[in-house]
């Protein structure tokens, strides 16, 4: 932290990542009085498919600008343009621009409808849309059949019975032990926390960044993956709107609701 810290003071440019987040076509809908941010980059093959891809915690929109060219103009890195989709990247409700309803209970059950709003009536495409779904959009799948084609989840949260899973589940429990610490503080105290780590950059930098590193797959050698400046920039994007708090509140009545 201490060498990402100095980087962060004496090297990185918020000015200049304005300058190349700007570079993407960047719009806001307003679904049913809620302001909610989002991409929308045309594909460049003959009949491109709509796309709808959303990033998770602790990330933001900024993690799937890479992929983007690739899949908007799949031909210009050598693929085929019938593969091309229009994408449609929203930071999800609570995070970053996107604004968080004052409204109790509202957490990530509630978010298929804004979306479904904001794809239909605000961007107004009525073709079938596929929904890759990232990070802890642990949304139920009651979307209109007649906008959804297909549904890329990350993972399923379904016990197996067979044994040889059944020993993969055992692992992945031990693993969520030792770290899911922050996610059961997050759902259970989410305004406790909030104030702790809105109260300074660093703070709020070390709590996101940590979980970066152990997910990486990098043995924690993260940067290989990601470079700094976009690391600082998603760390940016929480601390610039005053996020971090709507961000992991969403989570919170899921949970206790059970719904």
């Amino acid at each position: 932290m201490k060498e990402l810290v100095k980087y962060w003071i004496d090297e990185y440019n918020w000015r200049n990542q304005e300058v190349a987040l700007n570079q993407h076509n960047h719009y806001q809908g307003n679904i049913d009085g809620l302001n909610i941010h989002f991409l929308h980059e045309k594909g460049k093959g003959p009949n491109p498919m709509p796309l709808f891809m959303m990033h998770g915690y602790p990330w933001s929109f900024t993690m799937l600008l890479r992929i983007l060219p690739m899949l908007t103009d799949p031909e210009a890195h050598g693929g085929d343009p019938e593969d091309a989709f229009t994408v449609i990247v929203p930071s999800i409700i609570g995070f970053g621009f996107s604004e968080y309803p004052m409204e109790t209970g509202f957490g990530f059950q509630h978010h298929p409808q804004k979306y479904d709003k904001l794809i239909t009536e605000g961007i107004g495409i009525h073709l079938n849309c596929l929904f890759p779904r990232l990070g802890d959009e642990r949304e139920p799948e009651d979307k209109d059949p007649n906008i959804l084609r297909g549904l890329g989840m990350k993972w399923a949260p379904l016990k197996p019975t067979d044994p040889d899973m059944l020993w993969y589940w055992k692992n992945v429990e031990r693993y969520w032990i030792d770290e899911g610490a922050y996610c059961h503080q997050q759902m259970t105290r989410p305004q406790t926390l909030s104030l702790a780590i809105s109260d300074s950059p660093v703070g709020m930098a070390a709590w996101i960044i940590e979980k970066w590193r152990a997910w990486s797959g990098w043995g924690g050698d993260f940067e290989k993956l990601f470079p700094r400046d976009m690391i600082i920039t998603n760390v940016m994007l929480y601390w610039v709107t005053n996020s971090f708090w709507s961000a992991i509140r969403c989570a919170s009545p899921t949970t206790i609701l059970g719904n």
